[in-house]
């Protein structure tokens, strides 16, 4: 029999040919059989048991037969041949040998490349791909029959090429197969001497596809096959990774090798188009081993594919490539291109915005992994690339489009979020905020310190234990760059974790001392101790209360070295030295003298000289022994410090220590007493002082170094020259001349009410003084004089009047500076009792409560003292002062007197926000003040229902701001809810109220103001339905409806008792009229609430 006659005969002898029907449908829809496996087995024992056999002798067969009979095929015949080969090729119901699905292979690859047409007869894509399957799984094993497997390979290949009508998906099958050959059996070293044919052939397979191809699809398809060594698959458990890098070596090198150079360049930009589609795997994991590949790319592609990735990153429709798109451009960070071509800082700096921009997205997972990337990013600390894109951003101002400003708010909202701000995406943060402030000068340094107080903000010191040291170097460098106050952000932190109670707070005390008194090295780069000393030793913070915690850190050496190193130019140097001798007991004087001599003629000009005289006098207090040599020097260096003090070059602040080292060097040296010398120096300062009045020479200092003189030696000066500055005040020429000239009379003032508090009989002429500088106009002169005369009175005279006159009159002052001096005195006077307060006194002294300016301020110095002990005042005149910013006069109990209505008309146009001052006095009172209040507003809206008040325009002014009280008694100050509360109260009233359904009994809490409340309730409910009825009202209607709801809510437990318990009646008929109220106005009143500005602050 020959090849036809032989599948005749088993054909015709199969008993059940629902089997082949199965198989067909596989082979032909790819759906596996349904059927039992004893039909499959059934079919097995069908053909010979030697299968392995039986195929070779088909091959003999197929060899002499004649190849055009096999073109009349019947149908019947053909399924039952391709079936046949499709079984021998291994189904998933049973295990054929390697050696028999070879033979399958080969001999279906032998028939579909028969020439004339014939071949295709024959072709099904599964049975193709079935094909392929066999080949791909028995070539990785590497003692497979080599030129076997080739054989098959060139018949499957020559067929693809010739097949005109191939597929994408049948060419990207080969193009697979071929890769993953290559990959499980690899390539060690130089491609192009490989040695091992089977992977060869593969090779060429794939570089004959790309020569042949000409479709775009087809042509990435190709390619990326040998890029799908990147991705990880379920086979790569079972291959060892050192196989999967020698295939991604193997990439390298084709890419290099041939994609570049043989291939051409119209198709090498597909190339592109494959690694986008790698990109999109979600198992892409050698990102690195790709970064290699993309770094043999030339300035074209590598440019093409950098302008693709912000295009992928802002489309939605490419989620999928979000998270290995970020990861790959930090490797491309990480290891940019070696050729470095131009303009890839902009191409870069576009792809970083576009993973900045999803910061904000609102998919908050993407949003945290954009912010690990950026924080890797930047931790690259030898990228010359990160450089170059932030040297560009420094010169724009901007990352592209996004300005630098705006991209550091973004991070400010994102650390408000609690669920943001974890330790870890704070830590990428700080990273990526140092970045931006280490190589830009343009970010606003207000936010900058707010966005390092957000990171740390909710931090203990094991937490902030980690942000150490990137919060140091940050510190440094912006210390060199004297970006202050982001460095004053930064100490805070770490003075704050210093001080915690924490264990861990150890390491940021040692960090702090440690670097105050040594140097520190960032990146390779030494800083001296005074980049932390001067900011830390400085005014801002409490470094004595800090310096006690660090006891067990302090040596003896420390000051040695800080001794050894100094440098009075650097304040943070004396202010260190001088806290440190507190705690040690230091001897060596002699290098500290010798730096005092060379350096005193500079020293005056200085702010911390006092700390560094202080610390040498108590160093000479601890001293054992001296020398005649040092006796020498002791003389020159007191002959400097006499000379500086005649010529006034000691500094201002400097004096008094000078007088104290004086006296020192005196008992060292042992001379008499210098008192004639003392009185010298203040005899000439007060020649050079009235000189320069005279001269009108106004800058010259000498009138505050008298001063400074006279309170060092605690001495007046001359009488003669006392007797010239008193002329001065008495004469009016003079007295004239100075209210000109500004500078001289605030000199003057300091002088005289200095020396008047050393000797009373000089307090008139003092006091002239500065009631003349009442008279001044500028407010610095106001300040200075109304202080002095207050210490004046306060320390020997203790006459207020005309302090308290001046004060009342300037709390109204534009000037915030001036208001909060008078009023702090104010506050003390009144503490003291030396103000009984009316209610018009009330209300000045009040009245800057409602001010934007001075608000806080108010309520810090009121809080202290003023509500504890005049609460009984404030309950007093909380009507008047309601009356009073209301302007209405209408009310015979509470009268506006003529004589200060224009003085009520300046407060009011202070008061920025009454609704402040209304709920800190009426939060203050006691609740039965507060009902009190609230008992004369229910008599005002009675009046009103009834039509007895008198209504005017000033009216409906107080009207807001009595509805405002109640919402404050109800503690509903501010519109922090939505309309939903009015349906509550709807609902409240009617199952509590109206229908007396039972509910438990919840505590009440004004139980002993229930005829109060009672009484509050009933005038609010008459008043909505008086507001509701009089169209006139109409603008007030939804404010009184949302102020009745607010009280009902409140105190819902003690209206359910008077109901429930007490058969309470009256609210029914009214609560009743307010739930169809609600529902006429539901549509309104949701409006209401909307528009309402969420604010404390509302101007009625």
């Amino acid at each position: 029999m020959d090849f036809l006659e032989t599948f005749e005969h088993y054909s015709n002898a199969l008993g059940n040919r629902h089997v082949v029907t199965l198989l067909w449908k596989e082979i032909t829809h790819g759906e596996r059989a349904g059927d039992s496996l004893d039909t499959i087995i059934d079919y097995s024992f069908h053909h010979p048991i030697d299968l392995t056999s039986f195929l070779e002798e088909l091959h003999e067969k197929f060899e002499e037969s004649m190849k055009e009979d096999l073109r009349a095929i019947s149908g019947s015949l053909k399924a039952y041949m391709l079936t046949f080969l499709y079984y021998c090729m291994g189904t998933d119901h049973i295990t054929v040998p390697h050696r028999c699905r070879l033979l399958a292979a080969e001999l279906y690859a032998r028939m579909i490349t028969i020439p004339s047409g014939i071949g295709i007869v024959f072709y099904e894509r599964n049975l193709l791909l079935m094909a392929l399957m066999n080949i791909n799984s028995i070539a990785k094993n590497v003692s497979c029959p080599t030129d076997h497997v080739i054989v098959i390979l060139k018949l499957l290949h020559k067929f693809l090429l010739g097949y005109d009508d191939a597929t994408v998906y049948n060419i990207k099958a080969f193009a697979n197969t071929y890769a993953n050959i290559i990959k499980v059996r690899g390539i060690k070293g130089d491609i192009k001497q490989c040695n091992d044919p089977i992977t060869k052939f593969c090779l060429n397979g794939i570089k004959d596809l790309v020569s042949v191809k000409e479709l775009p699809k087809q042509l990435s398809g190709i390619m990326e096959s040998l890029l799908r060594c990147l991705c990880r698959d379920k086979n790569d458990d079972r291959i060892a990774q050192g196989r999967r890098i020698l295939a991604v070596n193997t990439t390298k090198q084709f890419v290099e090798y041939y994609l570049l150079v043989e291939v051409d360049p119209n198709k090498s930009q597909y190339f592109l188009d494959s690694l986008f589609s790698i990109f999109g795997n979600e198992d892409f994991d050698l990102v690195e081993e790709c970064v290699e590949i993309i770094n043999l790319l030339n300035q074209q592609l590598y440019k093409e594919l950098l302008r693709r990735i912000p295009n992928y990153l802002e489309s939605i429709n490419h989620e999928k490539y979000y998270d290995n798109l970020m990861e790959l451009i930090y490797h491309m960070f990480k290891n940019p291109h070696p050729k470095k071509f131009p303009k890839l800082d902009v191409l870069f700096l576009l792809c970083f915005k576009s993973i900045l921009i999803k910061f904000l997205n609102k998919k908050k997972l993407l949003a945290y992994r954009s912010m690990e990337m950026v924080g890797k990013i930047c931790l690259l600390n030898n990228s010359y690339m990160l450089d170059s894109i932030f040297k560009l951003v420094n010169e724009t101002e901007q990352f592209v489009n996004l300005d630098l400003n705006s991209v550091f708010k973004a991070m400010i909202k994102l650390l408000k979020d609690p669920y943001t701000a974890t330790p870890t995406r704070v830590k990428h943060l700080l990273n990526f905020a140092s970045t931006i402030l280490r190589k830009t000068d343009h970010v606003d340094q207000g936010l900058s310190s707010q966005l390092i107080h957000l990171i740390c903000k909710d931090g203990c010191p094991y937490s902030i234990k980690e942000l150490l040291k990137p919060l140091h170097e940050l510190y440094v460098h912006l210390s060199n760059k004297c970006k202050l106050e982001v460095s004053t952000a930064i100490m805070r932190v770490f003075v704050k974790m210093a001080m915690h109670m924490d264990a861990t707070a150890s390491v940021f005390l040692h960090h702090l001392y440690k670097y105050c008194v040594s140097p520190s090295i960032v990146n390779g780069e030494t800083h001296g101790p005074h980049v932390y000393s001067n900011l830390l030793f400085s005014d801002e913070f409490d470094y004595k209360l800090l310096l006690g915690k660090c006891v067990n850190f302090i040596h003896v050496e420390d000051v040695h070295q800080i001794i050894a190193n100094f440098n009075h130019r650097h304040s943070g140097y004396p202010v260190l030295l001088d806290c440190l001798l507190e705690f040690v007991e230091y001897r060596e004087f002699r290098v500290l003298t010798d730096y005092i001599i060379d350096n005193y003629d500079d020293l005056g000009f200085h702010t911390s000289t006092l700390h560094l005289l202080h610390a040498y006098n108590r160093i000479l207090g601890n001293m054992d022994e001296y020398f005649l040599e040092d006796v020498d020097k002791f003389l020159i260096l007191r002959e400097k410090i006499w000379i500086s003090l005649i010529k006034q070059t000691c500094g201002l602040r400097n004096i008094r220590i000078c007088f104290v080292l004086i006296d020192t060097l005196k008992d060292l040296v042992e001379e008499e007493d210098e008192e004639h010398r003392k009185n010298n120096v203040l005899s000439i300062a007060s020649a050079m002082a009235f000189k320069a009045f005279s001269e009108q020479a106004y800058y010259d200092g000498s009138v505050l170094y008298l001063t400074e003189f006279a309170i060092a030696l605690k001495k007046e000066p001359p009488p003669n020259f006392m007797a010239l500055f008193e002329r001065m005040v008495y004469e009016r020429s003079s007295l004239n001349l100075l209210k000109e000239h500004l500078d001289m009379l605030i000199q003057l003032i300091s002088l005289l009410g200095t020396i008047a508090l050393m000797n009373r009989p000089r307090v008139p002429v003092a006091v002239k003084l500065c009631q003349e500088a009442f008279k001044v106009y500028d407010p610095f002169v106001r300040i200075i004089a109304v202080k002095t005369y207050y210490t004046i009175a306060t320390e020997i005279t203790h006459e207020f009047p005309e302090i308290i006159a001046f004060c009342f009159s300037q709390v109204s002052s534009s000037d915030t500076s001036l208001a909060k001096v008078c009023l702090t005195i104010l506050e003390e006077l009144i503490n003291n009792n030396y103000i009984s307060l009316n209610d018009y006194d009330f209300m000045r002294f009040t009245h800057r409560l409602a001010s934007i300016n001075l608000g806080p301020f108010m309520k810090h110095l009121l809080t202290q003292r003023f509500l504890v002990s005049n609460k009984h005042d404030i309950g007093r005149f909380f009507m008047h002062t309601l009356i009073y910013i209301s302007g209405y006069d209408k009310l015979d109990n509470y009268p506006i007197d003529v004589s200060y209505r224009y003085n009520l008309a300046t407060m009011r146009s202070l008061m920025d926000g009454p609704n402040e001052l209304i709920q800190f006095l009426f939060g203050s009172l006691q609740v039965k003040a507060k009902f009190n209040v609230l008992r004369e507003m229910s008599f005002i809206f009675d009046s009103m229902v009834t039509g007895i008040c008198r209504v005017n325009d000033e009216f409906f002014i107080y009207f807001r701001f009595a509805l405002y009280t109640f919402k404050v008694m109800a503690e509903k100050p501010t519109y922090n809810y939505n309309s939903g509360l009015y349906g509550q109260v709807c609902r409240f009233i009617d199952k509590s109220i109206l229908n007396n359904e039972p509910i438990s009994r919840n505590l009440t809490f004004y139980g002993e103001f229930e005829s109060d409340l009672k009484k509050c309730t009933s005038t609010l409910l008459a008043l909505l339905n008086h507001v509701y009825n009089d169209s006139r009202l109409d603008e007030y209607l939804l404010e009184t409806f949302d102020t009745v709801a607010c009280w009902i809510t409140h105190f819902k437990n003690e209206l359910v008792q008077y109901v429930q318990y007490e058969k309470f009646k009256e609210f029914n008929h009214p609560m009743g009229r307010m739930i169809l109220m609600f529902k006429a106005l539901k549509p309104r009143l949701v409006h209401f609430i909307d528009s309402r500005e969420r604010s404390d602050f509302f101007v009625a």
